[in-house]
């Protein structure tokens, strides 16, 4: 099934273009002065704007991911921790004292 030209427009459109329309549609509902049936429409919109956010979030993520990750890596970690080797023996006691807290 094939998207309908209003999802194909809305997932051409960019992050901020879907966070601003979301901020309007919050803005439109809290107002209380939109007819039921048009808060749903709005609500309904909002929903689909909200999954495109997500999307290209999740798309985002892997871009970067995929950039810091180390060539040599198979499996690379976004975040992951220094090996022991390029660790800075000043942080083994910042841990030590971390671990004694728990």
């Amino acid at each position: 099934m094939s998207p309908s030209p209003t999802q194909k427009k809305s997932r051409d459109k960019r992050f901020e273009e879907h966070l601003e329309t979301l901020e309007q549609i919050v803005h439109d509902l809290e107002s209380g002065e939109l007819p039921l049936e048009d808060s749903l429409e709005r609500y309904q919109l909002g929903v689909e704007s909200l999954r495109q956010c997500h999307r290209i979030l999740r798309e985002v993520e892997h871009r970067v991911e995929v950039l810091v990750a180390d060539p040599n890596d198979e499996d690379p970690e976004v975040g992951e921790s220094k090996s022991p080797e390029d660790a800075d023996p000043s942080d083994s006691e910042g841990q030590e004292e971390d671990a004694q807290l728990f």
